[in-house]
């Protein structure tokens, strides 16, 4: 490669040429400014501009590729349904199903006072005493039953509260004879019957252990002792060491359900309702057997199911339970005017007379499925429009066909996947299924309409919010969705999105990691709320019937914190250098307690959501609030992305309210190591022989350079290193040279250098 020395000279192409003068070097005009988002009054006349104003087209746009996709975001807590505003979540509130923590036995060790403070006798003859020989601690009670006395002894009616109605309670307590003859047991009572424990007639001690499913019209909670009396001696027996606890299944909510104007929850073996303050649940019934299935059916019965080995009941308006001799109810749903229950092999019955003791089932087809695949029974119409039932299962989508008694596969077949089928529900014009985090809208029809939207979409989710959906519920607006975040593994948060036909958006996000949630429902009961299962009862977010933009309304309740992601912009110029010189937020709702953090990195530093952040500031006070970067010499970046972190402080009611932001930045002609864009004007002089060569071999050299399909070696300076080689192409070639067989003449090469 050349390298030019000599002053007046040039290399193009390894071939050196005299120049006319000086070279005259420009350096390239940046790029044409662009504006994404609306123009306005206050667009910046010679600055790009990225405005961020609308986030309603949803989430999982991690890079925004195209102008379409400017009202997007990456992911967000934070409210991002209502275009020009981002606000706080609404607030959840949490219930908690009450639990069985045993009510207090006063006394229980028999310490205090002689006889024992807190038992009382219950007139039937006995003797009671504290004595010193105790089964542990220093005393205990002892009870004396003297000729002719019945059984008897003493009790404690403990603190009563509905919630142990149908639970199961366990007394215990130490006891030995004390005479040669001295038969003894304990008991509990709650108002409506009694059980007792087997007869102890140990002379050493010995627990004595009672166990009673306390009834569901129960009014009260008594623990006794007894001794048993004979007419022909006089008997003692001793007690120590008295306990009580509650049993219940584990509670995993299984299914909410409303009826009869009510809001019922199905947990474990219990069946809870919303109280008529809707602030609290109430125990409703205990079953022996954790509840599968919940529907309302014939005659307006609400029928539930205990999965294949139990017999399903059924409950009235009253809240009145009878217990059926059928099982095979896993799950459950009213189809033409009949109730219809499926087995978890998939078989599939209906009943006839299913609110009596005794109905009478038909069998009606045999989901060709392996056991456990069907997850959700639901009824949606079929291509001639008529209602049918469905079976969302593990492969995919089944259509119950009532009058040939078989299931026919639809078109919406999926490779067997775990958690598919988990999620099903049909709202406005379909059908929605799910799988992992993938979901699918199925529109029956001739050639039925099948349309992915689950949130595997496009960039997906960050993986610090990953899981799958276990639940899909219909609301006004939107159908809820909840993701499981355990599915993940132990580092995700579970979520509540909403779909509403243009993007997804956060409902609410649990604030620790690995909590399963589950199943959800929208309810008109108490007032219009979501409501969604937690590992201890419920959370509810409340919603609108009318006014739905929580800006008009002065009530709404928001969280008190959320945090929004921007997607990476990069100007659709991805390998391109941008000074990025000012950003303008405007907040309304700002204050010293309702604040916006604001956030930003650069260049693909981090792909999580939470390091590699520089902060701005943290605005306090509404209106423009105007940050330079760098101390106002601007930063360089080819790609940058933006975070909000939204706050408020006590007063629900309020939140900081991001009307819109905006990026300034040139786009520049400089690479990232700072070399710049040039474009070199020079006259070579192609008049005469140069460097050995004539004037029309030149001119010649200098034509082909300006055809060559790749850069060409470019030298007009002598670096410290001794190279004067750029890389460039010729631009335009112009001048002048006379006619005739010899091609000689002055000309004007302009020669572009990229950065």
């Amino acid at each position: 490669m050349a390298i030019v020395i000599n002053p007046n000279s040039i290399s193009i192409n390894s071939i050196k040429y005299p120049v006319v003068g000086l070279l005259r070097p420009t350096l390239i005009t940046p790029p044409e400014k662009m504006v994404t988002g609306d123009y306005d009054q206050n667009t910046d006349p010679n600055l790009s501009i990225w405005d961020i104003s609308d986030n309603s087209g949803g989430m999982l746009c991690e890079r925004m590729l195209s102008e379409k996709e400017k009202n997007r975001f990456w992911y967000s807590s934070v409210d991002t349904r209502w275009p020009g505003h981002l606000l706080l979540p609404p607030l959840a509130t949490a219930l908690t199903f009450p639990d069985l923590t045993a009510p207090t036995i006063s006394n229980s060790g028999f310490e205090t006072g002689n006889p024992p403070s807190s038992w009382t006798d219950d007139g039937l003859g006995c003797t009671i005493a504290q004595v010193a020989d105790p089964y542990a601690g220093t005393y205990a009670i002892e009870l004396t039953v003297s000729l002719n006395d019945a059984e008897s002894g003493v009790y404690q009616d403990l603190s009563w509260d509905t919630k142990y109605r149908n639970a199961t309670c366990v007394f215990t307590c130490y006891g030995k004879k004390t005479t040669a003859n001295g038969p003894h047991r304990i008991y509990i009572n709650d108002g409506v019957g009694t059980t007792y424990s087997d007869v102890s007639t140990s002379a050493g001690y010995a627990q004595l252990t009672v166990t009673r499913r306390i009834a569901a019209t129960a009014t009260k909670l008594r623990l006794g002792l007894l001794l048993d009396g004979q007419a022909a001696e006089v008997r003692k027996a001793v007690f120590d060491t008295a306990a009580i606890s509650f049993s219940r299944t584990t509670l995993t909510p299984v299914q909410p359900i409303n009826y009869n104007n009510n809001l019922y929850w199905a947990s474990g073996q219990t069946l809870f309702k919303l109280n008529a303050t809707g602030d609290g649940w109430g125990v409703i019934y205990d079953f022996s057997a954790t509840i599968t299935s919940m529907a309302v059916s014939v005659d307006n019965y609400l029928y539930i199911c205990l999965g294949d080995a139990d017999e399903y009941w059924y409950m009235d308006t009253t809240e009145a339970f009878t217990e059926t001799d059928e099982l095979n109810g896993t799950l459950s749903v009213h189809w033409d005017d009949k109730y219809f229950t499926a087995d978890s092999a998939g078989l599939l019955h209906y009943y006839t007379d299913p609110h009596t003791a005794n109905p009478t089932v038909h069998n009606v087809g045999q989901l060709p499925v392996s056991d456990n695949d069907l997850q959700e029974l639901l009824t949606y119409r079929d291509a001639d429009g008529d209602q049918i039932i469905y079976g969302s299962t593990k492969t995919g989508l089944w259509a119950h066909d009532y009058a040939n008694t078989k299931w026919l596969q639809t078109e919406l077949v999926l490779p067997n996947h775990a958690t598919a089928g988990k999620a099903a529900a049909v709202w406005h014009s379909g059908l929605y299924i799910s799988y992992g985090l993938g979901a699918t809208k199925y529109i029956a029809g001739t050639i039925a309409d099948i349309a992915e939207m689950g949130l595997d979409q496009d960039d997906g989710l960050p993986a610090s919010r990953g899981g799958e959906f276990v639940n899909f519920a219909p609301g006004h607006k939107e159908l809820f969705a909840v993701i499981d975040s355990t599915y993940e593994g132990t580092t995700s948060h579970s979520t509540v999105m909403a779909w509403n036909d243009i993007g997804w958006h956060n409902m609410y996000e649990h604030s620790t990691h690995n909590i399963k949630l589950y199943k959800g429902i929208a309810s008109p009961v108490f007032a219009y709320r979501y409501w969604v299962g937690t590992p201890t009862g419920t959370v509810w977010l409340p919603l609108y019937r009318n006014i739905v933009n929580p800006t008009k309304i002065s009530t709404y309740t928001y969280a008190a914190s959320g945090s929004h992601w921007t997607p990476w912009f990069d100007a659709f110029w991805p390998g391109g250098s941008k000074l990025a010189t000012k950003f303008v937020v405007n907040v309304a709702g700002a204050s010293a307690t309702e604040t916006v953090v604001v956030k930003y990195r650069t260049d693909y530093s981090n792909t999580d959501l939470d390091t590699g952040w520089t902060t701005l500031g943290t605005i306090t006070a509404s209106g423009d609030t105007t940050y330079t970067f760098a101390s106002s010499v601007g930063i360089s970046f080819k790609a940058i992305q933006f975070r909000f972190d939204l706050a408020r402080g006590g007063t629900t009611t309020v939140s900081p309210d991001i009307r819109w932001a905006q990026l300034y930045f040139f786009k520049n002609t400089t690479s990232a190591a700072g070399t710049g864009a040039w474009e070199y004007e020079v006259d070579v002089d192609c008049s005469g022989e140069y460097g050995g060569r004539s004037p029309s071999q030149l001119l010649d050299a200098i034509k082909a350079a300006a055809v060559s399909s790749t850069l060409i070696p470019v030298g007009f300076e002598e670096d410290v290193a001794g190279t004067a080689t750029y890389y460039g192409r010729v631009k335009a070639f112009t001048g002048a040279r006379q006619t005739g067989q010899e091609k000689q003449g002055i000309f004007t090469v302009d020669i572009v250098v990229p950065a």
